[in-house]
């Protein structure tokens, strides 16, 4: 309840008042390293600095305001937004029994990281490129970016790739070799997530095709 309560304290004197924001916590640290949430009152009297690392997601101030006309016009109706990140990792909880994983989530224009532990996030870091044909540039970004997850406890076996930019294509060997430095694991099985993945297979006589994972994570998290 306490850290709930700093969380939203911190929440509100650092967002933007002029649009709508939607922030969900994807880990903590304590005194600089990772923690799960009971560490800091297992050893309270040694704590100095907690911090919170979160997703964020917000939307330009006439979207918002079509949100709240929304709201106001249909009161009856419960509007629920949140950063895709967590609608695959509570989509994905589900359908893999909550194994650890490690997403890799390919957009037009930014690629987003993280881990899944325990039915959460447990550390997050995403990186912008171009939509051109340039996979060696995104290679050297995917390999830096991997370096903010050592300190959050490695990167689990399992892992599991949406891709929207069908451009770029990674190989299992590529991914295998690049997660190697930075897990404790050294073989990985990789899920490449089709819109059927979510649902044993199931395409909904077609309806769910193999680029429409996001929008599958979405029904499942929608119904879960």
């Amino acid at each position: 309840e306490d850290l709930g309560m700093y969380f939203q304290g911190a929440f509100e004197q650092h967002r933007r008042r002029d649009c709508m924001v939607v922030a969900c916590q994807a880990g903590i640290s304590v005194n600089g390293y990772f923690a799960d949430s009971s560490y800091a009152f297992r050893k309270r009297q040694h704590v100095h600095e907690i911090a919170f690392h979160t997703v964020t997601a917000s939307f330009p101030s006439a979207v918002s305001y079509e949100f709240l006309r929304l709201k106001e016009s249909f009161p009856a109706l419960v509007f629920d937004c949140v950063p895709l990140p967590v609608a695959y990792c509570r989509a994905l909880s589900g359908v893999l029994k909550g194994k650890e994983l490690f997403v890799i989530d390919i957009a037009c224009d930014r690629t987003s990281l993280f881990v899944v532990r325990e039915y959460a996030i447990g550390a997050f870091s995403s990186f912008a490129h171009s939509d051109e044909k340039d996979r060696e540039r995104w290679n050297i970004l995917f390999s830096q970016t991997l370096d903010d997850f050592f300190p959050a406890g490695g990167i689990p076996a399992n892992v599991c790739v949406f891709g929207e930019n069908q451009d770029i294509r990674l190989s299992s060997d590529f991914i295998s070799r690049s997660l190697s430095d930075f897990s404790h694991e050294k073989t990985f099985t990789i899920n490449r997530m089709r819109g059927s993945s979510f649902f044993g297979g199931e395409s909904f006589h077609g309806a769910l095709g193999e680029g429409d994972a996001p929008l599958a994570a979405l029904l499942y998290y929608a119904v879960e």
